[in-house]
C-alpha cells in the first residue's frame, strides 16, 4: 500500500521519525474554509508520541473544531515540514481545493498561532521582575508603544535575546514590527487555549495509551464534533444552553478578571 502511494519513497527512512496522520473528509473541508488557525503539541495522549493538533472556530456553530490531528515522534523543523505537507495533500486530495494563504495567494487562511517552541514560558512570573514581566506584557499590543526602546532595554537581558534572534517572535507579539494587516491581526484568536481545551477533552479518556488506543480516541471526539454540528444544523440543538458567542466570551472574560483582581488585590472594589 505504502509503495502504492509513495512508488519513489517517502523522503525519510525508518531511523528519522514516525508520523501518523488521522483526518476526516469533514475535517478536511473545515481545515480549508478556515481563516484564523492554532497549532499545539500534546505530550501525554500516547506513549512515546506527541499528539499534534491544528483547531480553528466555527463561527457558524459557536464551537472549537479540530481540523486535523496527527501523532509524531518528532519535534524538529524538518518533521513538521513533512507534516505541514502531508496534511494539506490529504485536506487537497478530500476536497479538490488546494491550501492557500493570503498574503499569498489573495485568499485563504489568514493567521496561524501556535506556542513558543524554545521553551514553555509557564514559570516565567516567578521567574522575573514585576517590572520585567509587566515590559514583556505591553508589548502583546496591535497599537504602537510609546516607548519601545526603553521597553526593549529593560527586558533585553532577561528575555529578549532569545526572541531577537528570531526573526518571528516579536513580529509574532508587536503589531508595529508585523506585516500583517490590522484587521486579520485584531480578528485572529490571541491564545491556543482552544488546541489546549481539545488536548484536555482528549485526555479525559485516559493518557500513556498505546498508538492505537491514542489514535482511536480521536477518531471517537472528531465524530461526535462533527455529529454535534449535524444536529445543530438540522434541528438548531447545540451542545450549550448559552451560545459561545463572541459578545458571551467577552463578558466572561471580564467577569473573570474581575475574579482575579479581587482575590490579587483585597482593596480592589467595583463602583
Amino acid at each position: 500500500m505504502r509503495m502504492d502511494h509513495f512508488p519513489h519513497g517517502t523522503g525519510f527512512d525508518d531511523s528519522s521519525f514516525r508520523l501518523v496522520i488521522c483526518m476526516t473528509s469533514r475535517m478536511s473541508q473545515h481545515l480549508l474554509s478556515s481563516k484564523h488557525l492554532s497549532i499545539d503539541t500534546s505530550f501525554k495522549c500516547v506513549q512515546g508520541w506527541q499528539e499534534f493538533e491544528i483547531e480553528s472556530w466555527d463561527d457558524g456553530h459557536m464551537r472549537s473544531m479540530v481540523s486535523a490531528r496527527a501523532m509524531t515522534t518528532s519535534q524538529t523543523a524538518e518533521a513538521h515540514l513533512i507534516l505541514f505537507q502531508q496534511i494539506f495533500e490529504i485536506a487537497t486530495q478530500d476536497t479538490g481545493v488546494p491550501v492557500a494563504f493570503r498574503h499569498i495567494h489573495g485568499f485563504g487562511i489568514e493567521s496561524i498561532i501556535a506556542d513558543g517552541h524554545r521553551g514553555q514560558a509557564k514559570a516565567l512570573h516567578s521567574q522575573v521582575s514585576k517590572n520585567v514581566y509587566n515590559a514583556m506584557l505591553s508589548l502583546a499590543s496591535a497599537e504602537a508603544h510609546p516607548n519601545i526602546q526603553t521597553t526593549l532595554s529593560i527586558i533585553r537581558r532577561a528575555w529578549l535575546k532569545d526572541k531577537e534572534s528570531s526573526k518571528f517572535a516579536l513580529p509574532a507579539i508587536y503589531w508595529p514590527m508585523s506585516l500583517i494587516p490590522i484587521a486579520i491581526w485584531k480578528a485572529s484568536p490571541t491564545t491556543t487555549n482552544g488546541n489546549e481545551q481539545a488536548h484536555r477533552n482528549i485526555n479525559r479518556d485516559g493518557i500513556n495509551l498505546t498508538l492505537l488506543a491514542g489514535i482511536m480516541r480521536g477518531y471517537q471526539y472528531d465524530v461526535c464534533a462533527a455529529s454535534s454540528i449535524d444536529l445543530h444544523i438540522m434541528h438548531g440543538i447545540n451542545t450549550r444552553d448559552n451560545e459561545s458567542t463572541h459578545l458571551y466570551q467577552a463578558k466572561r472574560s471580564v467577569s473573570r478578571q474581575k475574579t482575579m483582581n479581587q482575590i490579587s488585590f483585597p482593596a480592589y472594589k467595583s463602583y
